[in-house]
Order: C-alpha cells, then structure tokens, then sequence
C-alpha cells in the first residue's frame, strides 16, 4: 500500500546514511515541484502527548527554501500509537499558516513550528 503512494523510504537501520538519502530525495522531489510530507515527530505518538519534532523537514525547509504548511490532526483519539484503530470516529484536521525560511532562522522555524502544533493539538 504504501509503495503506492510513492514515498520516499527511509531505512531505521542506517541513520546516518538514511538520513542522507532521504535528505537527497526529497530535495530532487522539491526541485521537480512536488509536495513533500513529513511526519516530524518520527511515529504515531499518543493524542494529549508532549509534542517531539525531530528538525529535519526544517532543514530540509531552510536547505532548498521549500515553504513549510504544518498540519495537527487528532487521529490518535481513533488509531492508538500502539495497534489498531478501536473503532469509528471522527478525525479532525487543522492546517496552520505558511512558513517561509526565508524569513527567520532554522531555530525560530523550529520553535514556530512546534509552538503553532502545541497549541493546537491541545485545541482538538
């Protein structure tokens, strides 16, 4: 299913190197104009969790001047971190503003980014 969404893979056995190639690809996908998604808190997290994001999309962001939309949802009330989804529900999807990099350092990008997400994870 997923090879079918043409995603770029990502090998957790390799970190470095995976990093590096995912980095890479996404870049050509930027340059060709395509959408990149990426999920910066790395898994499914529980909903009410502490919001973790690792930095990557934000250099990614900052390395190509890609502009950045983030996106909280409250799937996690539906589809546990752990297993499978416990039944029907309703998910709610919130699409913030967009960032540009160009505008402000990674560091700002990164705290913008993660306080924009807190605050509304704990709207949902």
């Amino acid at each position: 299913v997923l090879k079918g969404l043409d995603m770029v893979s990502l090998d957790r056995g390799s970190p470095r190197q995976a990093h590096i190639a995912v980095t890479r690809e996404a870049a050509e996908r930027l340059a060709k104009g395509d959408m990149v998604v990426i999920f910066p808190e790395g898994t499914r997290v529980p909903h009410g969790a502490p919001v973790k994001l690792t930095s990557g999309g934000v250099r990614l962001a900052c390395a190509t001047g890609a502009l950045i939309v983030p996106v909280v949802h409250n799937a996690g009330k539906v589809w546990p971190a752990k297993g499978w989804p416990v039944g029907a529900g309703d998910i709610r999807v919130v699409i913030g503003p967009t960032l540009s990099p160009a505008e402000r350092s990674p560091q700002e990008l990164i705290h913008q980014v993660h306080d924009w997400m807190h605050a509304e994870l704990l709207k949902l």
